[in-house]
């Protein structure tokens, strides 16, 4: 008899993604960005935040999946390298967003999922880059 772990505990993403070898973890995350595999993008980005934050809530799993849809989606309709971004097309994403009518305050919850993808990719070492490090919505003008 064999036990099998529970599938549907807070850790399990991240269990399926530490417990792969780091040449695997790499190459599953590589090709992921090759075939636009955006489902396994979210759940490595989602096992990542949870190996490193412990705890997190679902709606703040929400935001940084879509946070970083948003940006994928972005870079695959501009034909931008999600591996290698310049940190000019990040810059334009954000402004892209602003002109779109977003506040601040929803562009800087959007600007955070992608950073976090980043993350990820970083942990995975399917990538060194850093592309939002400087990037920031624009202020908020409204009043408080």
């Amino acid at each position: 008899m064999t036990l099998d772990r529970y599938k549907h505990e807070s850790l399990a993403p991240s269990r399926e993604w530490v417990n792969l070898n780091p040449e695997e973890r790499r190459r599953r995350a590589v090709a992921a960005v090759a075939e636009q595999d955006v489902g396994t993008l979210l759940d490595l980005l989602e096992a990542h935040h949870v190996r490193t934050h412990g705890h997190v809530s679902q709606e703040t799993l929400r935001k940084y999946r879509l946070g970083a849809r948003t940006w994928l989606e972005y870079a695959q309709g501009n034909a931008i390298k999600v591996l290698h971004p310049d940190s000019e097309h990040a810059d334009l994403w954000v402004r892209e967003l602003e002109a779109g009518g977003k506040s601040p305050a929803s562009v800087g919850v959007l600007l955070a999922g992608a950073r976090a993808l980043y993350a990820a990719l970083r942990w995975a070492k399917a990538t060194s880059d850093h592309p939002f490090t400087d990037v920031k919505p624009r202020k908020d003008k409204r009043r408080p």
